[in-house]
């Protein structure tokens, strides 16, 4: 009778240690899609910030690299690019097959930043809008 009672007892603790582990990797899985997203708000944040620094004029510009570094002088118009096509480089370095898409009401006065990117063979995207 003792055996028949350590192999139940057996029996249960393995059921409770592979119902841990489990919740162990879903909890590892979430926390890292929450890192993501969390890294993709404070991208959608800081675009918004480099809008707002920005004068309304040049805020529309589409953003290409400039050569804007260094002892080289910049306009208005030339920094806003160079800026912007930063911020985009970070969004595809930071956030694993990411892309961005900013788009500003006729005054320029509210932007809408998309994000998007993949997470384990899935569509990821966050969307923001803001008053500048």
């Amino acid at each position: 009778m003792a055996l028949l009672e350590v192999l139940v007892a057996l029996l249960v603790i393995t059921t409770g240690m592979l119902g841990m582990a489990s919740l162990n990797a879903r909890n590892l899985a979430a926390r890292a899609e929450t890192a993501e997203q969390l890294r993709g708000l404070r991208l959608a944040a800081d675009a918004v910030g480099i809008l707002r620094m920005l004068p309304p004029a040049h805020r529309g510009a589409a953003p290409v690299a400039a050569p804007c570094a260094g002892a080289n002088a910049c306009t208005a118009a030339a920094f806003a690019d160079f800026t912007l096509a930063q911020w985009q480089r970070r969004v595809q370095r930071e956030l694993p097959g990411g892309s961005a898409r900013l788009s500003l009401t006729a005054n320029n006065t509210v932007v809408h930043v998309q994000l998007n990117w993949q997470r384990a063979g899935s569509a990821q995207q966050l969307a923001l809008e803001s008053g500048l």
